[in-house]
């Protein structure tokens, strides 16, 4: 039979487990959890901090399926144009013209894929109401050289490459334009 003693004892022990388990398990958790690495991917609700928010929204999805693709937005962002191979007629004028407004520079690589006469002139221009006024960066040459590569700051809402072949054969060239943000 048990007696009053016996069963205050009991509540006495059950209560000292219990609270030296509610100090030692907080601290435990806090040092391990201060030792992981953050993962942004797994922070689902977004707020710099995986906790269990983010566990029963994953909880309340397991199962579905769908896209996966995710939405990145990546700062000094590179856009990349180029032209395949363009072919040149003799004496004749190629021109490119691409839209710059929002970056902050543009490389431009022009490689010929033939050995011929080829020069060319890089433009910026911004385009109004009263006309355009252009602004010539570069002049180059690729007589007996194969590429040409310089970077600027953009200086108009719009470049130009005229590419000239002063070569009484077909000249043919790539361009590249590499902009950042």
């Amino acid at each position: 039979m048990t007696t009053k003693k016996d069963l205050v004892i009991v509540i006495l022990a059950t209560f000292c487990l219990t609270l030296t388990l509610f100090t030692i398990l907080p601290t435990r958790s806090a040092s391990t959890t201060a030792t992981l690495e953050y993962d942004p991917w797994e922070d689902i609700d977004g707020d710099g901090k995986i906790t269990l928010y983010d566990a029963v929204s994953l909880l309340n999805s397991y199962g579905a399926q769908g896209d996966p693709t995710r939405n990145v937005n990546i700062g000094n962002h590179t856009t990349y144009e180029s032209t395949d191979g363009t072919g040149i007629a003799p004496s004749a004028v190629w021109t490119l013209v691409n839209y710059t407004k929002g970056y902050k520079r543009v490389t431009v690589a022009v490689s010929s894929l033939s050995n011929r006469n080829v020069n060319g002139e890089i433009y910026f221009w911004i385009s109004g109401s009263q006309g355009s006024i252009q602004y010539r960066v570069a002049q180059f040459s690729l007589l007996n050289v194969y590429i040409y590569y310089n970077t600027f700051e953009v200086t108009g809402s719009n470049i130009s490459i005229i590419i000239n072949n002063n070569d009484a054969l077909s000249a043919i060239v790539r361009v590249g334009l590499y902009m950042t943000m």
